[in-house]
């Protein structure tokens, strides 16, 4: 039961069954309902079930006959049935829905339960005494719900005035769902059936019945919703009318309340397989998870109708592998003398029509008005020839499949019957939130799975529809009581996480709604938020395009991190804003390209490297060119400062490494020891030492001061093309055209473990984090690539380049990587983002 859609959901659900030693239909959804205080359960096994001592005790033997007994004359019929309304009427509350499920026997006592509350109503509580009483009101009582309740009619009017005096009034059974109803209660069926069980089952809001097509057992002859038919051309005036303004759980429709035709809100379907092939307990189920397809079917109804359930745990099933076991013969000999036994049954040539003429294993009638499951026609379902007959109106053989107009979809047949209105929707309800549950449980199915991975492009069309469902929800995450829009982005974003690999193309985080990004400051829901971005986001923050279109050489942040500095082939530095990627400053002055740049620790200064053979100090905040250093007979491909800011490092193609003086621009030292090209220069941190990268396939670590060579590392077998110092200056990192990065001991001068691999081509660029967590690195591959620095493991590949990342750097925070690409952009990462995927 649930109460009024803008109040706390709360429903109660009781559950009737059968069971042989096989857990049945009843048990496996019995497993997977919520139970909470919002969600309130109840389950009894039924007629003829009990515990299972051993077979050695006189209690096994005694247990069996009184199971025959019971299953013959149903001795606990009334009491298992008032037993449920006993509990109903202790915990029910205002605006609670309530829904009864039943298989078998059970069926007929939850069909026998929703009549009961619609005649005497549902007791108020302290009342018990009165229950029993209150039974015998009711069975003695007709079908009939007469408009004005008169003292000349004592079978209506004494449960009408028992109703109106101890019961709640306005009781309704929201959702009724019944597998294989049996018509017989003990051994023959009686003259009348309990009032209100074949009615058509109008008094309920929803009535959903599921039916076995190859059972031809006599003692298991179903009955439909009005008896012996499904429908009746005139319904009788005074039997309880249809409920009003209840909404249809047909998928198709929107929010608005309709009418379904032809049923109204009954719905009777036929199953591929026996009694107990569609209502469980043929095959041994100690897993609670065949979800057969009358139980994935009932619970899509349910669902609809706002039950909540735990997600089913998807196990992908293959191509051969069919729903639950497969069909059963039920007519098994002990069944046969039944058979030629002339037993009142029902002869199904009207509502109420009985024969006595013997059953004969005669096959069961489908009458108009039901429909016939798709899964009766698939390769699992289908062997066949069906056993039942079709109505003569519907114009085809048992042998051939009937119009489209008789069918029932399968579960993960409806998935887009389930997205037009979330799709459609621009406020968010009850309905809405149904919907997506029914959703979640197609996308946690096998079937389901299998279903969306067959069709791909379909896949592909309905996660897309999903993600853009997601924009057009209010960005409302705070709200007091029930935020409806919360919990749907939610679904949402699990929903898309059920999906197939590549049905939603990754987006840049910059790209995707803002509610998703800041789900990730929420403690309830980062977690989800952040599976969905390690999912489908690149991790992109911000994609800059050069306005020039040149390549991207090298990128700097400035200190306080609100700006990026970026060296470029038409000759210019380029200053950016981080937040809005707009570009604030050109610093124009070198005559070649800009290879190299670099803030100074206080951010007052930009230092450049040119293919010019110069190096440029500016002031950052104006522009200003201050001034060139001269020195290099080639391209400067690398600059550095040092910690203090007193000094300035740079390599250049003419092997040699210089030391210059920041503020008078003289020249202190020149390195020499390298024999190729000095790609790349770093400075530790405690402003001790210097390391150079080469062309040479060698790392050189110099002392600052004295400009002497401490260390030559070797290892790399192609050219190193960048080196970093860890913040402890402990640690070297360096990447190679090798296509690896290494991790060097900067004491020893020693390799430290394996080489770091993934990249595949040339690393062009590295970087340690401000904290010295994180190595990130930049590769031809055109990806950006992030690890441990302690673990070693690769943590996320960031991707997006269309060509060669040449250099990355991490925020002074160390939260983002910049990277420049020869693909002419400057995209900004999120570290947190690749850290968790």
């Amino acid at each position: 039961m649930k109460r009024d859609p803008v109040a706390a959901a709360r429903q109660e659900q009781l559950a009737k069954d059968e069971i042989w030693w096989s857990n049945t239909n009843i048990v496996e959804l019995y497993s997977r309902l919520a139970k909470n205080k919002d969600q309130l359960t109840f389950y009894n096994s039924g007629i003829g079930t009990y515990a299972e001592p051993s077979w050695k005790s006189w209690d096994y033997w005694k247990q069996v006959g009184m199971n025959k007994l019971d299953l013959a004359l149903a001795l606990r019929f009334e009491k298992i049935l008032l037993d449920a309304y006993r509990w109903l009427s202790e915990i029910y509350e205002d605006g609670d829905r309530i829904f009864l499920f039943g298989f078998s026997r059970g069926a007929y006592q939850v069909r026998a339960l929703a009549g009961m509350i619609e005649k005497v109503g549902l007791i108020h509580k302290g009342n018990e005494a009165q229950i029993p009483f209150a039974y015998e009101l009711y069975a003695r009582s007709t079908d009939e719900q007469p408009p004005n309740q008169t003292q000349d009619n004592l079978k209506e009017y004494m449960p009408w005035r028992f109703k109106t005096t101890f019961s709640r009034t306005d009781v309704r059974v929201h959702f009724v769902g019944v597998w294989d109803t049996v018509s017989s209660v003990g051994l023959v069926r009686a003259d009348k059936n309990l009032p209100l069980t074949t009615c058509g089952m109008h008094h309920v809001c929803y009535f959903r019945h599921a039916l076995a097509l190859d059972e031809c057992r006599v003692k298991f002859l179903p009955e439909y919703t009005y008896g012996g038919v499904a429908k009746i051309a005139k319904p009788d005036p005074k039997v309880a009318k249809p409920v009003k303004n209840v909404a249809t759980l047909d998928t198709n429709t929107q929010s608005e309340p309709q009418t379904k035709s032809p049923s109204g809100n009954t719905k009777e379907v036929w199953f591929v397989g026996t009694h107990s092939d569609i209502g469980g307990g043929n095959v041994m189920n100690t897993s609670l998870d065949l979800y057969g397809p009358a139980l994935r079917w009932m619970i899509h109804e349910s669902i609809i109708a706002s039950i909540s359930l735990t997600p089913l745990q998807p196990k992908l099933v293959t191509e051969t592998q069919s729903d639950g076991d497969g069909m059963h013969d039920s007519m098994v000999w002990y069944c046969l003398p039944l058979e030629i036994f002339c037993i009142k049954r029902l002869s199904y040539k009207g509502s109420k029509e009985t024969t006595w003429w013997p059953h004969l294993g005669a096959s069961r009638q489908v009458a108009d008005g039901q429909l016939i499951h798709t899964s009766a026609y698939n390769k699992q379902g289908h062997r066949g020839h069906i056993k039942a007959h079709f109505p003569t109106a519907w114009g085809v053989a048992e042998s051939e499949k009937p119009s489209d107009d008789k069918l029932e979809k399968d579960l993960f047949d409806k998935f887009l019957e389930n997205l037009d209105p979330v799709a459609a929707t621009t406020k968010v309800d009850n309905k809405i939130l149904d919907h997506l549950h029914a959703l979640v449980e197609i996308c946690s199915s096998p079937q389901g799975l299998n279903s969306l991975q067959e069709r791909a492009d379909a896949a592909k069309s309905y996660a897309t529809s999903l993600y853009s469902a997601i924009s057009k929800i209010p960005d409302i995450l705070e709200s007091e009581g029930r935020n409806f829009n919360l919990e749907a982005i939610l679904l949402i974003l699990g929903i898309l996480l059920k999906f197939p690999l590549g049905a939603l193309s990754k987006k840049a985080l910059n790209e995707m709604p803002s509610v998703i990004t800041k789900l990730r400051e929420s403690a309830a829901d980062r977690v989800l938020a952040e599976q969905f971005l390690r999912a489908f986001s690149t991790g992109q923050l911000l994609c800059i395009q050069s306005p020039t279109s040149v390549e991207i050489h090298s990128v700097a942040f400035s200190p306080d991190g609100k700006h990026i500095a970026s060296g470029s082939f038409d000759h210019n530095i380029h200053i950016w804003d981080l937040k809005t990627g707009e570009e604030l400053q050109v610093f124009r002055g070198h005559t070649e390209r800009v290879l190299s740049v670099a803030y100074s620790p206080d951010g007052k200064h930009i230092v450049s490297g040119s293919g010019d053979k110069t190096i440029c100090i500016w002031n950052s905040e104006t522009g200003e060119e201050l001034r060139v250093l001269r020195g290099h007979a080639q391209s400067v491909i690398s600059v550095a400062c040092s910690p203090d800011g007193k000094y300035i490092v740079s390599g250049s193609k003419d092997k040699t490494i210089r030391i210059w003086d920041s503020e008078m621009g003289g020249e202190e030292k020149v390195l020499r020891g390298h024999t190729n090209w000095v790609q790349s220069v770093a400075c530790s941190l405690d402003g001790k030492k210097i390391v150079s990268g080469s062309y040479d396939q060698t790392i050189c670590i110099w002392n600052l001061e004295t400009g002497e060579e401490l260390h030559v590392l070797q290892g790399h077998t192609h050219l190193v093309l960048s080196v970093a110092f860890s913040p402890d200056g402990n640690r070297i990192v360096s990447g190679s055209a090798d296509c690896t990065v290494r991790i060097w001991d900067a004491g020893t001068g020693k390799e430290v473990g394996a080489p770091l691999e993934g990249p595949t081509d040339l690393v062009w660029s590295v970087a340690y984090s401000p904290a010295g967590k994180h190595i990130a690195s930049g590769s031809h591959d055109g990806t950006v690539r992030l690890w441990s620095a302690e673990t070693r493991e690769l943590l996320c590949v960031f991707e997006g380049h269309t060509d060669s990342v040449l250099s990355v750097a991490f925020s002074p925070d160390g939260k983002q990587i910049a990277s420049g690409s020869d693909d002419r952009t400057i995209r900004l990462w999120d570290v947190e983002m690749g850290r968790v995927r």
